[in-house]
């Protein structure tokens, strides 16, 4: 009789020594599912722990999605919200002044829907910094903030591709003041080249072109920009390489010239002649092309 007792218990014994240690590790689970786990075989175990990871899972969403809406409902009941939509579109358009601005509308709903709907927001923030345009998050940025900003002037500042970066601006042409762009490549000189040449830029009024390590690699020679009156008919400000400047480029309208750096296919003569045609220069820059470094020439408009 004892060794029958004996013989029963021992799977008995097995069973709870499986069990003790998903005991510990739920002890922090409610009461009510600790007894039923610890009346479960270990080969039980497994599928009901995934069933229940699985409901748990649910309701961390529904949790989560309650709280969004309570953090949601508070935000509306803040002291700000008491400002117009227009005031506070205000404010945003004013605090962009550098590309972090934008985790304003990472605060709240109400706070990016006004931002959105915020086309100075938008302008301001493509003014904010260099883009560095062959970069895709960039484009995607820009793609945004160009819609985003309407149909208000824009003033862009591109490190690279502008290449690719055009193929977004194109149809937003007509709206570009103010270009800045850090050229590399060849290619990319090609390219501002045809974008300036295509008259698309009637509005443009200051162009400046810097030069970083230009490197040639599609062609044997640099290709130079020609730049004319009737493809930027508004243009008043040029920053421009000497290496990069064309014998052929005549803008009459410019107001303020400024060339930096070596001439290699521009001699004196050439530059004499381009700029007596621009009867409205009142300041003209030269930098590193001649003798002195830094020679400044004013002269009054006639």
């Amino acid at each position: 009789m004892t060794q029958q007792a004996q013989g029963e218990s021992q799977p008995q014994r097995e069973h709870v020594a499986l069990v003790q240690p998903l005991d510990a590790l739920g002890s922090s689970l409610p009461i009510d599912e600790r007894k039923f786990l610890s009346e479960l075989s270990p080969d039980e175990v497994p599928p009901w722990a995934d069933a229940q990871v699985r409901a748990y899972r649910k309701r961390l969403k529904e949790i989560e999605s309650h709280i969004s809406t309570y953090c949601s409902l508070r935000n509306t009941q803040a002291s700000i919200h008491v400002l117009p939509p227009e005031i506070l579109g205000r404010i945003f358009a004013h605090a962009c002044t550098t590309r972090r601005s934008l985790w304003i509308t990472q605060v709240c709903r109400h706070w990016r829907a006004i931002a959105t709907r915020t086309p100075r927001f938008w302008a301001n923030a493509l003014d904010s910094g260099r883009l560095c345009a062959r970069l895709e998050s960039e484009q995607d940025f820009l793609r945004i903030a160009l819609v985003g900003s309407g149909t208000l002037s824009l003033r862009l500042s591109m490190v690279d591709g502008f290449g690719g970066a055009w193929k977004h601006l194109a149809a937003h042409a007509s709206r570009m003041v103010s270009v800045t762009i850090l050229v590399n490549f060849d290619h990319e000189v090609t390219a501002l080249e045809t974008t300036l040449s295509s008259g698309s830029l009637q509005n443009l009024r200051t162009l400046r072109v810097l030069k970083g390590r230009l490197r040639v690699t599609t062609v044997t020679t640099m290709p130079r920009l020609s730049l004319q009156t009737r493809y930027l008919p508004r243009l008043r400000e040029l920053r421009i390489p000497g290496g990069l400047l064309s014998s052929a480029s005549t803008v009459s309208t410019l107001e303020h010239f400024a060339v930096h750096g070596r001439m290699h296919n521009l001699n004196k003569h050439d530059l004499a002649r381009s700029l007596k045609r621009c009867t409205t220069l009142t300041l003209l820059e030269l930098n590193n092309i001649l003798r002195a470094r830094w020679v400044e020439i004013r002269r009054a408009r006639p």
